[in-house]
């Protein structure tokens, strides 16, 4: 039993010894100025990730699709086909929609129109705004948005 208890204490002392040492050539490099970098490969990783998180997030232009703004209620797909069908082909129009506390839906006050050419939807953006009906619709490029998880 006292062998065990002597190898033990030996042990202990040899990794205090190293511990020491370790400190002593820390404390040495760091008076001459030595800087020894070191990392941990987890936090490179987790932080990685959250940079391809973030880069996820940042929308990116749809040089296809434009966005116009201030509509009102009674504006329709069809109203803005028509009207913006002068810049180029359109392949889609859409309003999107909320749905109220009684079940009935609302436009959210914008829509999205994509043309066939990127050409029409620069066309669009230049003119910067278009009369529908009785409003006056702001014209801007459109975001995609990110992927939803």
């Amino acid at each position: 039993m006292m062998n065990k208890d002597i190898a033990e204490i030996e042990s202990k002392i040899k990794s205090l010894e190293e511990k020491e040492r370790q400190e002593a050539i820390m404390q040495m490099d760091a008076a001459n100025g030595v800087v020894k970098k070191t990392f941990n490969l987890k936090d490179l990783q987790a932080r990685k990730r959250e940079e391809e998180k973030f880069e996820q997030n940042i929308p990116v232009d749809d040089p296809y699709t434009i966005k116009l703004r201030s509509l009102t209620n009674d504006t329709n797909e069809d109203d803005i086909y028509n009207v913006m069908k002068k810049f180029g082909e359109i392949i889609k129009v859409k309003i999107p929609m909320e749905e109220l506390r009684n079940g009935r839906k609302r436009g959210k006050g914008f829509a999205f129109v994509t043309f066939k050419t990127k050409e029409a939807a620069s066309k669009a953006i230049e003119e910067g705004e278009i009369a529908v009906e009785f409003a006056t619709l702001q014209i801007e490029r459109a975001l995609k948005a990110p992927p939803r998880q």
